[in-house]
């Protein structure tokens, strides 16, 4: 299965902030490509997305992720506090 990382996340990954966020990514990827199922199901709001914890540094982080046919799409990455706030206002403003 063939991982795309969408411009969205890759615009925010730029950010000296995120420098974490991006190790964590790259870390994470190959596994998330060979087991796209790995995250866990969203439901709500978020249904369809699905969401891999990390641990980096004691900070948890969380990977949010769509399966779309053979495209895992990468939406976002950030800390486990405050990521489904994010995702949920970047989706209500689509």
């Amino acid at each position: 299965m063939k991982v795309e990382i969408y411009s969205g996340a890759k615009r925010d990954l730029r950010k000296p902030e995120k420098e974490s966020a991006l190790k964590i990514l790259e870390q994470t990827l190959p596994y998330i490509e060979k087991n796209p199922f790995c995250g866990n199901e969203l439901t709500g709001d978020l249904k369809g997305l699905r969401s891999y914890p990390v641990i980096h540094k004691g900070v948890h982080y969380r990977i949010l992720y769509e399966i779309l046919g053979e495209i895992t799409g990468i939406i976002m990455v950030s800390t486990r506090e405050n990521i489904y706030k994010k995702v949920k206002n970047s989706i209500s403003k689509l």
